[in-house]
């Protein structure tokens, strides 16, 4: 479903070209929770730029779904980000003036979706994560880890291929923390939802079904749960 092969990623800075990634290789199936840890300054931030196509390497091959994606024009991938990829973000990235409903319901909106199917999905969405009794609740009414719930929700509506998730645990307390993840496998074994979970956390990345490492720009594969 996604696979990355001897993938590089050079930024210029100044006069000194800094190489972020070295060759790194990754294949991720329907149905996989894989987990990549690195510490600050790892590669991690930059892969997943790549695997959301947000960046682009600077060699390598990206195949996701069987489309090499590296070679795409812009609005290319951002048509196949919107469509295949969902994201879950560590500070939620909810708009403040807008209910649960209407959050949840951005990616369809950019879909050019009648407004009574946005209503219907969002609201399946959210049943999904338990918060079907949130609808009409905004940001600042809900807590952290509620929060966290709606933006997956977010993540889950447009029924994208991949979920990617940055720190998802990372703004909330240790028992949030856990209730997010116990969601996110849930959904997975439930529902074959694919995650892919960014983390400097072990605990957080020992829950995933594979385990993987990024250090100094190269990818390592851990093990299985």
């Amino acid at each position: 479903m996604l696979r990355l092969t001897d993938i590089n990623k050079t930024y210029v800075v100044g006069p000194t070209p800094v190489q972020i990634l070295r060759g790194v290789d990754l294949e991720v199936n329907q149905g996989d929770l894989v987990s990549i840890m690195g510490a600050s300054g790892s590669g991690k931030s930059t892969l997943m730029n790549i695997i959301g196509l947000l960046d682009t390497p600077s060699s390598g091959s990206y195949v996701l779904e069987e489309r090499e994606i590296s070679t795409l024009s812009d609005d290319r991938r951002s048509a196949i980000r919107n469509a295949s990829i969902g994201f879950v973000f560590q500070s939620f990235h909810l708009l403040p003036r807008l209910t649960a409903l209407e959050n949840v319901g951005i990616p369809l909106v950019y879909r050019g979706m009648e407004d009574a199917q946005i209503k219907d999905q969002a609201g399946a969405a959210l049943d999904r994560v338990g918060m079907g009794s949130h609808l009409d609740h905004k940001p600042g009414e809900m807590s952290g880890g509620q929060q966290q719930r709606v933006a997956i929700a977010r993540a889950l509506v447009g029924r994208p291929v991949i979920v990617l998730a940055d720190e998802p645990t990372g703004a909330l307390d240790q028992d949030t923390g856990n209730g997010i993840m116990d969601l996110f496998v849930r959904l997975n074994q439930d529902q074959g939802t694919t995650f892919i979970v960014i983390t400097h956390d072990a605990k957080i990345a020992q829950r995933c079904g594979r385990r993987t490492r990024i250090e100094n720009g190269l990818l390592h594969e851990e093990g299985a749960s």
